[in-house]
């Protein structure tokens, strides 16, 4: 196994999508968390700063995201590894971790990373940010709502109803490394990686 995406068809590029998807769902399902109590302190406790804590934490995940998927570009460009802790150790010698990278590869991660971030900050502020919801006269179907989705989340954290919860053995599925690099999510192994 040579480890390289070019080596593998379009069918098995397209069932990365499809097998790492559970992890997705478990990353996401991680990161929607605080939002979720967020909205539940805000139905309990109607206060605009619950707004803005929601919203400066999409934009702190907005920025830690870009890092993580930027740093596991750079990592698999150079180790053919996915972002790790034992790669962030490597940051306490930022000259030496940098030694190899040229500046046009550096140009390219600080444009790659600077998109996502404007990318993701974009979508946020126009789709999500800037919607405040009136008051309902019943609260009940906003808390009915608020609790569906927590029990939502549990299941997506734990990626399905199975016995054992989703891993990154779930996500291998080919005997090309690369293919199976690509189905997992960079979060969700970053986190479990240094949990």
């Amino acid at each position: 196994c040579s480890g390289q995406l070019h080596d593998s068809g379009a069918k098995e590029i397209l069932l990365t999508f499809i097998y790492g998807l559970r992890l997705d769902i478990a990353a996401i399902a991680y990161l929607f968390l605080f939002p979720v109590v967020f909205s539940f302190i805000d139905f309990l406790l109607p206060d605009k700063r619950v707004t803005i804590f929601r919203n400066v934490y999409h934009y702190i995940i907005a920025v830690l995201l870009a890092v993580i998927q930027t740093g596991d570009v750079l990592m698999y460009l150079f180790w053919r590894s996915r972002l790790n802790w034992r790669a962030l150790s490597y940051l306490a010698e930022p000259r030496e971790a940098m030694a190899s990278v040229t500046f046009l590869q550096l140009f390219l991660l600080i444009l790659f990373f600077a998109a996502m971030v404007w990318a993701q900050f974009y979508f946020y502020r126009k789709f999500i940010g800037s919607k405040r919801e009136e008051e309902p006269k019943n609260p009940l179907p906003r808390m009915a709502a608020t609790l569906i989705v927590a029990c939502i989340l549990a299941i997506g954290i734990r990626g399905g109803i199975q016995e054992l919860p989703v891993n990154e053995g779930s996500v291998y599925f080919s005997s090309n490394e690369a293919i199976n690099f690509a189905a997992l999510n960079g979060a969700w192994h970053l986190g479990h990686n240094l949990y």
